[in-house]
């Protein structure tokens, strides 16, 4: 099952909290998180990847 979090448009640290608060509300599963920019794509990958 895939959770998307749709975060397109949106300025740092949006995308980032929003995937920070994904997370913590899914158990296992996929989460699929919509960007548009590539400072956001990095930012959120650090970010999930902080969270392993």
């Amino acid at each position: 099952m895939s959770t998307i979090v749709e975060a397109r448009g949106l300025s740092c640290p949006q995308p980032v909290l929003m995937t920070l608060n994904e997370i913590k509300k899914v158990n296992k599963g996929e989460i699929v998180i919509m960007v548009d920019t590539d400072t956001s794509k990095e930012n959120v990958s650090r970010a999930a990847q902080s969270q392993g």
